[in-house]
């Protein structure tokens, strides 16, 4: 195949060309879809025949006399669509200063609306199809990477008025970038394809948005050996069905050939739509194997926790066998250790591999398969993934597929991000063997629960009494069990009186006990709390609650540890250490006069305060898989761990509740979960709507949400959220950047 012909199988218009006798000489892939009857390559086949078998109303005596007459003015030849095919036109023209002439024809889908009125009036077919085409088209001068030329459409795309973008280097209209791509760590595909490859892909950078379009890449020899590099920039509506069946069986003995830019779209906009890892695997390798016309070839993807992603195979394929023992091979610690210096080594250069340039230990890790590609998909390490395209060691090969999947995986960018982020089990060795921080319980790691530690220990040794503050749920009283399990009383026993569980009548007998007739119902004499905890620790919970009168027999208690039971004579003596807790600010209740003044000096001998797990959110990992750990052995169930969009959720919140509250959302989600991982969809509801916040007055921060939520709906597929939004894709990219918009991103 010709540089011309790698390029024409990039356009999206129909294009075919004949020689003198009318016989077909090459007929490009969009050709061939709009006038089925077209043979895939050269054939003594009649273009006159051909055109009359699919609809157009022609005579070879026509055609022939245009031929002969040579004229400049182009011959159009209409489809109404009554033969029950689309309505369309094919524009035939003869190739100037061709000897026998040549003939070249365009064919276009009537429905499209593309014609220009002076396509064929007052220029040459091959004049105005270069101007007119949609595509953009540009050749760059290799050696200084200069445009020399570049089409009405090209300028157009880039809002450049002719020929302004002419004389411009090509990574500043390409790229929008100021150095070479070399300079900044990129690969820059020219030199591989100037070195022998014969098409290439480049990721273009035209919004400003990264996972851009892409334009293929030809080389053209030119007389006297000179070489240029011609450029094809797609145009593709949004949305665009795919043209082939990917359930279409596949062929044998067929050449390789890359991929045109119409099945380069569909491939795309087919793996937009997967919902899982394992479902991009399986969806992009079944594409590839049936562009490619093998049945071997595989692509693994690599997640930054070193997990192993592969397709799942609907039939068993001669190749089914050894991609499972790769897969398990690919599995072992030192292979994926391996494995992962080489993609980090192509993570520093900025590059993919090329076929032939893989490292031993890698090639025979993956045998006996060959490793046609191996890169990252993605900016960062941690905010993306290795991929692995593995086929048979003696299946055919384009030249440029790795420069293929590199662009697909570009254009994939942000999807693939998402799916990452939904699925993505954060690897942390402190969370899967964890051990807990604290030996009586209480688990965080962060700096204002080691203070809270350091109190535990200094004060366990004391009998002083502990006044333990903090909101509702924070662990108050895991707290006091600590102090209580460290002291010297830890034989002794840990009584709990919750204050606000009784009224004062009946907090008065809890606390003091009461003797036989002390009031209505006191059929017996009763053992208070304080005479239970004999020799051991009373912890009054929420002490804040209890009333006036309860306080000052409370007071008095504190002061000489001695009592008198509620309608009894006898002053009883106790040994106990007093713990007490509450969530309010009992500064406040003293000032306001609720709580006693000298009762808030006795308790407050020394005082530890639990922050509120939002001012220590980097313990929330650590809980949350301690309670995942916990409920899932309740409910007999093998969840092991949280996906990083789900585990974000649970950073993002406030938890008014606290550890009490987070514990309780754990638990509704592993209940929840069907599978190992607990995703956003098993939170609880309040966490699903963690991102949406109260409206604002702001024109510019309303305009940024719902950007924001249209993309989250739409899996960031900005084709669709355009359209949802009813602007330009470019504007939706302009946006995107401007408001700085990202898929982890909270608003």
């Amino acid at each position: 195949m010709s540089s011309w012909e790698h390029l024409f199988d990039g356009l999206s218009e129909g294009l075919f060309v004949a020689d003198h006798r009318l016989r077909l000489l090459y007929a490009n892939l969009a050709a061939r879809r709009l006038v089925r009857v077209l043979p895939e390559g050269g054939s003594n086949q009649s273009v006159a025949a051909c055109l009359r078998a699919a609809g157009f109303s022609t005579s070879e005596e026509e055609l022939v006399r245009h031929v002969k007459k040579a004229a400049r003015n182009a011959l159009v030849l209409q489809r109404d669509g009554a033969s029950g095919r689309p309505p369309g036109e094919v524009i035939v023209s003869v190739l100037p200063g061709t000897n026998p002439p040549l003939l070249l024809g365009v064919v276009r889908d009537a429905e499209g609306g593309r014609a220009r009125a002076d396509f064929h009036a007052e220029r040459g077919l091959c004049e105005a199809l270069i101007e007119a085409v949609p595509d953009g088209l540009f050749v760059v001068e290799p050696q200084t990477r200069i445009i020399i030329y570049a089409n009405e459409a090209f300028h157009r795309r880039r809002r450049l008025r002719l020929p302004l973008g002419i004389g411009q280097p090509c990574y500043r209209l390409l790229a929008r970038e100021d150095r070479p791509c070399e300079e900044r760590g990129r690969a820059c595909p020219i030199p591989d394809l100037i070195a022998g490859q014969k098409a290439v892909y480049c990721v273009l950078n035209g919004n400003g948005a990264s996972g851009g379009p892409a334009a293929r890449l030809s080389c053209l020899v030119m007389e006297g050996g000179r070489l240029l590099v011609v450029g094809v920039e797609p145009d593709l509506p949004s949305g665009q069905p795919g043209r082939g069946d990917p359930h279409e069986p596949l062929t044998s003995g067929k050449p390789p050939r890359s991929p045109s830019y119409q099945e380069f779209h569909d491939m795309v906009a087919q793996a937009r739509k997967t919902h899982s890892l394992v479902d991009l695997a399986t969806t992009l390798s079944r594409d590839l194997q049936r562009l490619l016309n093998c049945s071997d070839v595989w692509l693994l993807l690599l997640d930054p926790t070193g997990h192993v992603i592969f397709p799942v195979s609907g039939e068993e394929g001669s190749g089914a066998g050894d991609l499972d023992k790769v897969v398990k091979t690919l599995g072992s610690p030192e292979n994926l250790s391996a494995l992962g210096r080489e993609l980090d080594r192509l993570r520093k250069r900025g590059a993919s591999s090329r076929r032939g340039r893989v490292r031993e230990d890698v090639e025979w890790v993956t045998a006996p398969f060959r490793t046609a590609a191996l890169g990252w998909a993605g900016p960062s390490k941690d905010a993306s993934c290795g991929y692995l395209l593995l086929s048979g060691r003696k299946t055919p090969l384009p030249d440029d597929l790795p420069y293929l999947v590199e662009t697909l995986f570009a254009q994939l960018m942000d999807h693939l991000r998402h799916l990452l982020l939904e699925e993505t089990v954060p690897d942390s060795k402190s969370l899967k063997n964890m051990a807990l921080t604290h030996p009586d319980g209480i688990i965080g790691r962060s700096k204002r629960m080691q203070e809270v530690y350091e109190l535990i220990d200094l004060v366990a040794a004391s009998d002083a009494t502990v006044l333990i503050t903090g909101e509702n749920g924070t662990g108050k009283e895991l707290v006091a069990q600590a102090i209580h399990n460290r002291s010297h009383r830890r034989k002794g026993p840990f009584i709990v009186a919750h204050c606000n569980a009784y009224s004062p009548t009946l907090l008065e007998s809890e606390l003091f006990g009461h003797e036989k007739g002390a009031f209505t119902g006191a059929i017996r004499r009763k053992m208070g709390r304080i005479e239970r905890a004999q020799g051991g620790t009373l912890f009054l919970d929420e002490i804040g609650d209890i009333a006036p009168a309860t306080q000052v027999l409370l007071l008095r208690f504190l002061q000489d540890h001695r009592f008198e039971r509620v309608g009894g004579e006898k002053t009883l003596e106790a040994d106990v250490r007093v713990l007490a807790a509450t969530n309010r600010n009992l500064v406040e209740e003293v000032e306001s006069g609720r709580f006693r003044d000298d009762l808030y000096y006795r308790l407050n001998v020394i005082s530890i305060h639990l922050p509120p797990l939002r001012e220590r959110k980097e313990d929330i990992p650590l809980l949350s898989q301690y309670f995942l750990n916990k409920y899932s052995e309740k409910e007999g169930k093998k969840v092991a761990g949280f996906s990083s969009a789900a585990l974000q959720a649970l950073m993002d919140y406030d938890w008014p509740g606290n550890v009490r509250q987070l514990e309780n959302a754990v638990s509704h989600a592993v209940i929840l979960a069907q599978d190992a991982t607990i995703r956003r969809q098993h939170l609880p509801r309040f966490l699903q709507d963690v991102h949406e916040l109260p409206t604002t007055a702001s024109l510019v921060e309303n305009e940024k949400r719902l950007i924001l939520k249209v993309l989250r709906q739409t899996r960031w597929n900005k084709h669709e959220a355009a359209r949802k939004l009813q602007v330009s894709r470019s504007t939706l990219y302009s946006k995107i950047q401007r408001y700085g918009l990202r898929p982890d991103q909270a608003v």
